[in-house]
């Protein structure tokens, strides 16, 4: 059985809310399907890095192609979440 992790397709469906709490971070749900939606090509009309996930990866103090290539590792979301 594979560990990959399968990316939302967001040209034909939605990344979770930004309200959606995750790891008990506003925000950082939408930020890393949206990451994974960009990795995979998938993304459509979203950007990973915005000015709302921006202000999740400031406050954490995280930069954005560190989170990427984190996720890119295929990280499930409990891995993301420490």
């Amino acid at each position: 059985m594979s560990n990959q992790i399968i990316s939302l397709d967001l040209t034909t469906e939605f990344p979770r809310s930004p309200r959606e709490t995750f790891a008990s971070y506003v925000i950082a749900a939408r930020t890393l399907d949206k990451c994974r939606a960009v990795i995979a090509g998938t993304a459509g009309e979203y950007h990973f890095d915005c000015p709302l996930d921006q202000m999740l990866l400031d406050f954490t103090g995280i930069k954005a192609e560190d989170f990427k290539d984190f996720v890119a590792t295929g990280a499930d979301d409990d891995a993301v979440a420490k």
